[in-house]
């Protein structure tokens, strides 16, 4: 599939926006893309949405970068490991809470959050740096001290720490920044542990975590994922569109343009309409094969039985 920025396709959705009666100014373009692009994404699944990781883990729990949403496939030394939903553990036929179980082996999803390691039970302190020295501005950290009182701390880039103790991060708030951030934990012991590595464009990140069974807390296994990447809104004409098909995205724009103006019969037909020209895109990129055909053994009739009795 083609890759494409926003301001490569800019000037011709600020045609299409204009014929809509939509006011064409660089911002009100921006949005009206981000608002197609996102509800284009729910309307299918489609290849861009996807990405093939590799990556060495220790112990049980996986935190997915911030750019990736959700692991769709994975294996583990090269096993296939099914993921269950969030849910899976307190079903009927589920495992209930989690616990280290030789017989199960699946990935079990916890949910969204701020960091991917939390405190211990003796709290731990916030050190905040940003990997380039000339960052500006601040990285503000919600969540609860050891007295379980509700807190917020500012942590100025590109490098602070306080000795306010945690027990709890809830939540992590940052501004733009030219490179990553990284939140490291001091315990009580003086160890110092990364809890999380924010990318650039990142403002309230949170990683999606797993526990995998087939993993202990003290082994080391190769993890082969698909995973479905996380949507982020276009900020610069440099940024690279998520949906990058043309068509699609016109007719997009065109949808946002019309639900504006209160057509929201004719922004359906329109966001319709895309999505079967995605679908067309998906189909062809997939390259549909003839299945190989099935070889069975012939089984002889019942006439043409030797009893052996």
């Amino acid at each position: 599939m083609i890759k494409r920025t926003f301001g490569d396709v800019k000037e011709e959705l600020r045609r299409v926006a204009g014929q809509t009666g939509l006011v064409v100014d660089d911002d009100r373009l921006r949005i009206a893309v981000n608002l197609a692009q996102e509800r284009l994404c729910t309307l299918g699944e489609w290849p861009y949405q996807y990405a093939r990781i590799k990556f060495r883990q220790r112990g049980g729990v996986v935190a997915l970068p911030t750019q990736y949403e959700a692991i769709v496939h994975s294996a583990i030394n090269r096993q296939p490991v099914e993921v269950q939903p969030p849910w899976f553990e307190f079903l009927e036929h589920g495992p209930g809470p989690y616990q280290k179980n030789e017989w199960c082996n699946y990935g079990a999803d916890l949910g969204e959050s701020p960091v991917y390691v939390q405190p211990g039970p003796g709290g731990a302190a916030v050190t905040v740096r940003a990997t380039i020295g000339s960052e500006t501005g601040a990285v503000t950290v919600i969540g609860h001290d050891l007295n379980q009182l509700a807190q917020q701390v500012e942590y100025a880039l590109p490098d602070s720490s306080s000795g306010h103790l945690w027990s709890r991060i809830t939540q992590v708030i940052k501004p733009v920044t030219a490179g990553d951030v990284v939140l490291s934990l001091t315990d009580e012991f003086g160890t110092e542990t990364v809890s999380g590595d924010y990318r650039a464009r990142d403002r309230s990140p949170s990683f999606r975590l797993y526990r995998f069974t087939a993993i202990a807390d003290d082994q080391s296994k190769m993890v082969d994922a698909i995973v479905r990447r996380r949507y982020q809104d276009i900020a610069a004409d440099s940024d690279e569109l998520f949906v990058t098909n043309l068509n699609a995205l016109r007719l997009g724009v065109k949808a946002v343009a019309l639900l504006d103006k209160g057509e929201i019969a004719d922004s359906e037909a329109a966001f319709a309409a895309a999505a079967q020209i995605l679908r067309d895109e998906a189909s062809h990129y997939r390259a549909r094969r003839t299945p190989a055909p099935v070889n069975v053994t012939r089984v002889a009739a019942m006439t043409e039985r030797t009893d052996i009795f």
